[in-house]
């Protein structure tokens, strides 16, 4: 079968900022545990920025480098949703509407931002969301509202 795929930087996983390329455990050592949960969970809460001397510089990353203002140096997931919303619009949407089956492969914080647009979870909900790695989350939209189809759980 031919299938064709599309890249983009907005479906990229959610940058750590100043966190980037440290451990859990490193994180946890640095910042404390309390901080670090909110830091990774927390939706509306930014990491420490990236600097440019940072070792994984986003700037140096082919991915980025042409973005301009929108080089991430550090997201909230609120600053992730607002990312990856811009694709979600203009690539998921036409096709979900054309009624084509549509694959996201993306990273757990990506997912768990388009579960909380999806089901309209609340903020408070997401800390509580757990994302399994490598099993397909699967959604039916209704293609004119793209609302899911189906019954709602305790979290949405």
């Amino acid at each position: 079968h031919w299938i064709p795929v599309k890249h983009s930087w907005r479906l990229n996983e959610r940058h750590y900022g100043a966190l980037t390329g440290l451990s859990k455990t490193e994180a946890k050592e640095q910042l404390g545990a309390e901080m670090l949960l909110r830091y990774r969970r927390g939706y509306d809460v930014e990491p420490l920025p990236m600097s440019e001397d940072h070792p994984c510089w986003t700037g140096n990353d082919r991915r980025y480098r042409d973005l301009g203002k929108l080089l991430p140096r550090g997201e909230s997931l609120k600053q992730c949703t607002e990312r990856i919303l811009p694709y979600w619009y203009e690539s998921v949407v036409p096709s979900v509407r054309a009624g084509r089956t549509v694959l996201v492969a993306a990273h757990n914080n990506v997912i768990r931002c388009l579960c909380k647009h999806l089901d309209q979870l609340e903020v408070d909900t997401l800390r509580d969301l757990e994302i399994p790695t490598g099993t397909p989350l699967v959604y039916y939209l209704d293609r004119e509202t793209l609302e899911p189809l189906g019954e709602r759980n305790h979290l949405g």
